[in-house]
């Protein structure tokens, strides 16, 4: 987390970069932890306006009526994820015996022959909404509305589109459990003035999400100084500013495993991306020993390290790109086949405070929904914006969530781009308040005070953030990620 903005004492706000969510609450051991620490934040809802693709206020979309676009999409995703959950996740060796489901699994099968089960068959959750219930967002009265409620409704979950989504791994996905809600888990449903969900908890607190697993660690590695607000580490196990740039290992398993390490300082390329190179000099590059190694690098880092290593480039100059393999990753049977069609689902953030506000709070409303487009983007431009007065009342501040392929393409980007980007949206939804607020039909730079975008996919320590099920990767496949070598 970081500060942002100006607040009453010009400290600021303190925002997430990172984890945003503890997305699901009964039964969640981060839900304990956070309790437990009284981590600060609030129960955040799903209720959401909805703006269509010219920006104004579409009001058939917000309760989702029964026909409207957003009605529509989930009814085919619904669909689908029966089809998924009934076929696709049947392994070989489960036959089918109920004729209603083998006609419901039929529709896989373009030849007119019955669905046999397979351990290797997948499908995208775009595929399955067609085949169960003949839905394509093109076909739709307003392809931008029909995408804008995907994203909602399913880019937003995953960080990844539905036509990168597995079908066959989505329904196993380990999101959260909630066990046994009580009657009165919803306070009052059908009046946003009372409605009070518990299901997501947005952290905002000063001490970041990172206090959970802080407060965790610090029960096993030493600290020199621990309280309710602040944790000073002093461990000579935990090193700081240092990163791996090469393993060596033996894929028998009889020689030690030798990991070689720089040590790094920060750069900040721009705000909310930071790298951290090797320094020069051998005295900072060094080898750890140990009789194991295990790797705790996400699936596209490790990709990196992959192609880094079929593009020939030496173990060297790869220092700052990705951790690199000796005998090399290829050299791993299943290995290539697991990591080349991987995704890691991400969102780039986009925080934004204003000199005033403008946009309308909503109680338990705090989401905007548009499907204004740019560009070649249809309904996925600048999708999901959260008022966070909720959170910080008085601050001026709204963020976009932008999500899969438009996240990657916006991280690209500089500051001054993405604003000159998405202001034209927020223009668009709220022309009528920023008239009354500014005297002015449109946003422009000069109306924004302080602003911050994300840009984990250009992160050499991460390249994207957190674990998708991603079309085209097995459970199968997933087995070279798991397996113990050497």
């Amino acid at each position: 987390n970081t500060l942002f903005g100006a607040g009453a004492t010009d400290v600021g706000y303190s925002i997430e970069l990172g984890a945003q969510f503890i997305d699901g609450i009964i039964g969640s051991p981060s839900w304990a932890i956070a309790e437990q620490v009284q981590l600060g934040g609030h129960f955040i809802g799903d209720r959401y306006l909805f703006y269509n693709e010219t920006g104004a206020r579409d009001l058939s979309e917000e309760e989702e009526e029964e026909g409207s676009a957003c009605d529509r999409f989930r009814t085919a995703a619904d669909a689908g994820s029966e089809l998924a959950s009934e076929c696709l996740r049947r392994s070989a060796a489960d036959n089918i015996v109920d004729p209603s489901v083998q006609e419901l699994c039929n529709q896989i099968n373009d030849n007119g022959e019955d669905f046999v089960p397979s351990d290797e068959l997948d499908m995208n959750q775009e595929e399955t909404m067609f085949r169960a219930a003949d839905y394509k967002i093109d076909d739709e009265p307003s392809p931008a509305k029909a995408k804008a409620c995907q994203v909602w409704h399913a880019d937003f979950e995953y960080g990844i589109s539905i036509k990168n989504t597995s079908a066959k791994s989505e329904g196993n996905a380990p999101i959260y459990e909630d066990f046994d809600k009580p009657e009165d888990y919803y306070e009052d449903f059908d009046d946003p003035k009372v409605y009070e969900p518990k299901d997501n908890y947005w952290v905002g607190d000063p001490r970041g999400f990172a206090w959970l697993p802080k407060t965790q660690a610090s029960s096993f590695l030493k600290t020199s100084h621990k309280s309710d607000h602040h944790i000073i580490f002093d461990d000579e196990r935990l090193q700081f500013l240092t990163k791996i740039t090469y393993i060596i290992w033996d894929p028998t398993g009889q020689q030690q495993v030798q990991v070689r390490v720089c040590r790094t300082r920060a750069e900040q390329i721009e705000r909310g991306l930071s790298t951290y190179p090797c320094l020069p000099g051998p005295e900072h590059h060094f080898y750890l020993t140990g009789n194991e190694f295990v790797s705790t690098f996400s699936n596209q880092v490790l990709k990196k390290s992959l192609l880094l290593e079929r593009e020939g480039v030496s173990l060297h100059a790869s220092h700052d790109l990705a951790p690199r393999f000796v005998p090399p990753l290829s050299s791993i049977n299943g290995m290539a086949e697991a990591l080349l069609p991987t995704e890691l689902g991400i969102y780039t953030k986009l925080f934004f405070q204003f000199t005033e506000k403008f946009w309308p709070s909503v109680a338990g409303q705090e989401f905007f929904v548009s499907a204004a487009s740019g560009g070649g983007y249809v309904g996925n431009f600048a999708p999901i914006w959260h008022d966070l007065e909720g959170q910080y009342p008085g601050s001026k501040m709204i963020m976009l969530y932008t999500v899969s392929e438009r996240a990657t393409a916006l991280a690209k980007e500089s500051d001054e781009e993405a604003m000159r980007q998405v202001l034209p949206v927020l223009s668009a939804m709220f022309r009528e308040e920023i008239r009354d607020t500014f005297g002015v039909p449109a946003l422009t730079r000069d109306h924004v005070s302080d602003f911050l975008m994300t840009r984990w996919t250009e992160d050499p320590l991460f390249y994207g953030a957190f674990e998708a099920p991603v079309f085209g990767v097995t459970p199968e496949k997933q087995e070279a990620l798991s397996t113990r070598y050497g």
